[in-house]
């Protein structure tokens, strides 16, 4: 099987826009795995280094919105692939992105 054989650089996080809303959430972007037998991407995070405690299985893309995100909250994010037999690969390398706060006096600080 050739997925396991996937360097980890395949996968990295390659991009993160933070999105301002209602409802915080971040657009993940990450490269794509050339595998033959590529199946799809599944999307790690937790607030603890490499203690993933969300896992979403975004199918076989390479951009994920990751919704209802808590503000003034610190998130660690990971990447993996997997294949059609379901072998999955290692984590990418971890992404970490805090969620702006609400400012809505404008004095510079979250509201939190």
């Amino acid at each position: 099987n050739s997925l396991w054989l996937l360097p980890l650089w395949a996968l990295l996080l390659g991009i993160i826009f933070p999105a301002i809303s209602l409802a915080a959430q971040v657009t993940l972007a990450w490269d794509v795995n050339t595998e033959p037998d590529l199946k799809g991407y599944k999307v790690y995070y937790g607030t603890a280094s490499r203690n993933y405690t969300h896992s979403i299985d975004v199918g076989n893309v390479t951009t994920h919105q990751l919704a209802g995100l808590v503000e003034d909250t610190t998130y660690y994010i990971a990447v993996t692939a997997y294949d059609t037999d379901n072998n999955e690969s290692g984590y990418s390398n971890e992404v970490i992105y805090t969620v702006p706060g609400v400012d809505s006096d404008g004095d510079g600080l979250s509201d939190s």
